[in-house]
């Protein structure tokens, strides 16, 4: 045979074995993953979709350190990127190409080594056992039937293989758990379902609960808003809470964002602010008010759907502002879906409010005139100083003292024979004008201005500001303590400490309301400190005596109608009471105590509820509320979005106590 027809036809060619170029191994390596695969070189137009997609506008691809092809799989996910299928974040990263170092002539810098790798290496043969057969399960029993010629299904084996795949997924065994509770019967009411159990015994029992108790589990807006309410947190740690309660299911009701901002539109629209001046120098005052108080009532009035008795308007100043609410009054025993009262401070509004203004009839005067609450009628809920204010007589230092009647400071134990009514004010007040200087006040029994009230001259103040619940019970019992400490310092202070009560450091160590209905109800504990420590004085023993029987009869007063409902007795407590003040000795009546003496008990005649009804409390309580939505709006009172801020307090604090 000829060789030379054996080397041509019989022997192979080889490939020339030529390094590529620098340039060569660029357009082999992936811009994106720097890997060398079946590349494609980069075009104009895939250049321009990278710039696009990457957002990068300073890619310089002509670099001789930047790869110049892209491979497939890069390929793919760029232009699902570019349609939107991938976030773009998903892509690899660009190759840097500051870690190129290229050298001559025989240049060995990264991309030229990524090009160079052979990609056609025979992989390495595995050593060891052949892989295990896939399994094949009986579609009926579910056994493992794969070196099985034939075999018998039997129900015992089909549970015991059920549980046996349940157990390797513990995800699917919740859903089958679930899918199985849900198909259990149901009672009208809460019921119970019973499942059989897979080793036998009884029935197991689960308790299931009705649909309809699943609906009222869900939280409705009204009762987020209610949490947010009780604890104070802001409106964006409110929508972070609903999405927490919903991250395992939907527990607040759908919507509820959209229904709180509706409530929040409502009340908007009745408010703005306007800019007083009070006092003889003119300060101004910014004060955010209802524009029409008769039409705000409406509203709330149309959002509620319920019928109002009467309408309670509270005036107080507390945490530096001075406030106007009202609270529109129902059945006291009637509750709302959320357990809330018409009386309580979450169902309270307010109608207008002012920073830093000093309780005075000018301020007081100008709050109610911005919100034109002459054309409402309405009872008052305040402390005792804001009524001799509203009623236009002096304060409780002056001769006549009492907001109802005309008895002396000098003879408060005595019951006066004329009552306050607005006409005698009127009178009264006109007549000391025209006195002028020469005409002191007393002579006119206190009266200095005309009442704040449009009503009929023969209307007595007591019909319109009923006796403070609240600050009755704070002034008797604080009298009453004070009498103790200076009877026996020593045992007051054991008392207190036996029973766990602190005075408070400001308002000269009076207590508060709890307080106070703590040491009239331990008078039991102060008689039994009464022999260990004043044996022998028996004047001061029994002035302590009486000073205890004292405390107990007012305590049935505030048990008898000081709350919502009356007692039947509640007119001989009042008399038991009033006997044995009377029989103390070096205690003087004070204005409170003279209310409780006489003019609580006419008040009460012919009403159906006690003193509670008419309380101040909400109003009191108020302050340190809407401090609460204070903090996140406020601004200095110099500051240029100082009024909308306090608009925009007030709108929120209204719309979450419709």
């Amino acid at each position: 045979m000829n060789l030379s027809y054996v080397l041509q036809t019989k022997v192979k060619p080889k490939m020339p074995n030529v390094k590529r170029s620098h340039e060569e191994n660029r357009r082999i390596v992936c811009i994106f993953c720097a890997s060398k695969a079946k590349t494609r070189p980069l075009t104009e137009k895939l250049c321009e979709i990278i710039s696009h997609v990457c957002d990068e506008a300073q890619i310089d691809f002509n670099d001789p350190r930047m790869p110049a092809g892209i491979c497939n799989g890069c390929h793919f996910r760029l232009h699902d990127a570019k349609s939107g299928k991938l976030k773009p974040s998903k892509l690899e990263p660009i190759f840097d190409p500051t870690t190129v170092f290229i050298t001559t002539p025989n240049c060995e810098c990264r991309l030229c080594k990524i090009g160079r790798t052979t990609l056609n290496t025979p992989r390495p043969r595995k050593v060891g056992k052949p892989a295990k057969k896939s399994s094949v399960l009986c579609g009926n029993c579910l056994a493992d039937i794969s070196d099985m010629m034939s075999h018998t299904c039997k129900i015992g084996a089909r549970r015991g293989n059920l549980l046996a795949l349940a157990a390797g997924d513990e995800k699917g065994s919740q859903h089958i758990a679930v899918d199985t509770f849900k198909k259990a019967p149901k009672s009208p009411r809460a019921g119970s379902a019973y499942l059989s159990q897979a080793k036998g015994g009884r029935p197991l029992r689960v308790a299931l609960p009705s649909s309809s108790a699943l609906e009222k589990a869900q939280i409705s807006a009204q009762k987020l808003l209610r949490a947010q309410l009780s604890t104070g947190i802001s409106n964006r740690a409110r929508k972070s809470l609903a999405a927490a309660l919903n991250s395992d299911g939907r527990i607040v009701e759908r919507g509820y964002q959209k229904k709180l901002l509706e409530l929040s539109r409502k009340t908007q629209d009745c408010f703005t602010t306007t800019e007083i001046s009070i006092g003889e120098e003119g300060k101004k005052y910014i004060v955010a008010h209802c524009k029409d108080l008769e039409s705000y009532i409406d509203v709330v009035h149309a959002e509620r759907k319920k019928t109002i008795k009467d309408v309670k308007i509270g005036i107080d100043s507390g945490q530096d502002f001075l406030k106007v609410t009202i609270s529109l009054m129902g059945d006291p025993e009637d509750v709302d879906e959320d357990g809330l009262k018409d009386g309580g401070v979450l169902k309270l509004h307010i109608v207008a409010i002012a920073e830093n203004l000093a309780e005075s009839y000018e301020a007081i005067r100008a709050l109610l005139e911005l919100i034109n609450a002459e054309r409402v009628r309405f009872f008052l809920a305040c402390d005792m100083k804001v009524a001799n204010i509203c009623v236009g007589i002096q304060n409780h230092a002056s001769s006549f003292p009492c907001p109802w009647c005309l008895a002396q400071k000098s003879a408060l134990g005595i019951e006066s024979d004329t009552e306050r009514t607005i006409g005698n004010i009127i009178d009264s007040c006109e007549n000391f004008k025209s006195a002028g200087k020469a005409g002191a006040a007393k002579n006119f029994f206190n009266c200095v201005h005309k009442p704040l009230f449009n009503e009929d001259h023969e209307m007595k103040i007591l019909d319109i500001i009923p006796p403070m619940q609240l600050h009755l019970l704070l002034g008797v019992t604080n009298t009453l303590f004070k009498a103790v400490e200076r009877k026996s310092p020593t045992i007051a202070k054991k008392w207190l400490a036996e029973i766990g009560v602190e005075q408070n450091p400001y308002h000269g160590g009076d207590f508060n309301g709890n307080a106070c209905r703590k040491l009239l109800q331990t008078a039991n504990k102060l008689e039994t400190l009464l022999p260990k420590r004043l044996r022998g004085k028996c004047s001061e023993v029994d002035d302590l005596k009486a000073l205890i029987k004292c405390i107990r009869a007012f305590n049935k007063v505030v048990s008898a109608c000081f709350g919502v409902s009356l007692q039947h007795d509640y007119e001989m407590t009042i008399f038991e009471f009033q006997d044995a003040f009377m029989e103390l000795r070096e205690v003087s009546v004070t204005p409170k105590v003279h209310a409780v003496f006489f003019h609580v008990l006419p008040f009460l005649q012919g009403k159906m509820y006690g003193l509670g009804y008419y309380s101040e409390q909400a109003v009191e309580t108020a302050h340190s509320l809407f401090k609460v939505h204070w903090v996140r709006y406020k601004r200095p009172k110099g500051h240029p979005t100082y009024a909308q801020q306090l608009l925009k307090c007030i709108n929120d604090f209204n719309s979450k106590h419709m």
